[in-house]
């Protein structure tokens, strides 16, 4: 665990401060003690560990002293901050598929539609029902 609580402050307002954070659980219950962060250099961004804990989402909070100022969420799977899943590969078939890319024509059958990497079979009456699976 290293680096993944961080906290972005105002360069003109919050540079040089002692920047804990506080991790909860999803009771409200704290899950260590502070944590202490490190400035990196004179940017107002402090960085600091994520404590031991459990799978979950986990609410953030950064006090100067008793002052709040900030707050966030990380999703913790119990050894690393997870992260967004990259969709980029699903919206470029969607995209295909839909017969928007002009590189990748959508050619349709009575019984396929088919375009680029993406193909899907069609099935039923072609008048009241109609089922497409992709293959």
């Amino acid at each position: 665990m290293s680096g993944e609580l961080s906290f972005y402050g105002d360069t003109e307002a919050e540079s040089g401060l002692t920047v804990v954070g506080r991790v909860y659980n999803s009771a409200g219950t704290q899950v260590s003690t502070d944590v202490a962060t490190t400035e990196v250099g004179i940017l107002a961004i402090y960085i600091g560990d994520m404590p031991t804990a459990g799978a979950g989402v986990y609410a953030v909070r950064f006090f100067d002293g008793t002052v709040l100022i900030g707050q966030g969420t990380i999703d913790w799977d119990g050894a690393a901050e997870t992260t967004l899943v990259d969709v980029t590969p699903l919206v470029v078939e969607l995209h295909a598929i839909a017969g928007l890319d002009i590189s990748n024509p959508m050619t349709v059958t009575p019984t396929s539609r088919v375009s680029g990497s993406v193909s899907q079979t069609i099935s039923g009456d072609g008048e009241t029902t109609s089922t497409v699976t992709r293959d």
